[in-house]
């Protein structure tokens, strides 16, 4: 909801004057690096494991690639990666780069993700000069989940 709120504000769906404040609470406002393994390497969704394992498990050699192919068309999961000026996947102690910058992703989906980056930048500049009070709580619901901040390329190769 809050990544919504905002791309209304900046779309002038909503005006900051009928905003008193606005509360985050865990919304990925640099984005959310786990969208990329969802769409390359495997799906991290809550419970989707356990399905796979209780409906598929016969098939689920076939399934799982199936699936990656179905999240790969969905615009939002390449807008909710972070922009593509951080670059979090490292593929070597010096070299990082961000998917949004490399060639293997559809230009339509790069366009779209460009556009919500886009748009959520401008929301932060009017909720700032609008005098919107903006309060974001993170919480961490799984501390035993290796980090979102970066990927070694050993764990996450290159797509093809």
């Amino acid at each position: 909801g809050g990544l919504v709120a905002r791309i209304a504000v900046a779309r002038g769906l909503i005006h900051t004057k009928r905003i008193d404040r606005m509360i985050h609470i865990g919304v990925p406002l640099q984005g959310a690096p786990v969208a990329f393994r969802t769409l390359f390497e495997k799906s991290t969704l809550p419970l989707l494991r356990e399905l796979f394992r209780l409906f598929h498990f016969f098939h689920s050699y076939r399934f799982v690639p199936i699936l990656l192919k179905c999240f790969q068309s969905f615009p939002s999961i390449y807008q909710l990666m972070p922009p593509a000026d951080i670059s979090y996947i490292a593929y070597s102690p010096t070299f990082r780069q961000n998917p949004l910058n490399e060639a293997f992703i559809q230009p339509e989906m790069l366009d779209q993700a460009r556009e919500a980056h886009r748009l959520l930048r401008q929301a932060a500049t009017i909720l700032a000069t609008g005098s919107v009070p903006v309060h974001s709580i993170y919480t961490a619901a799984y501390s035993t989940l290796e980090t979102d901040l970066e990927y070694e390329v050993e764990a996450i190769s290159r797509p093809a």
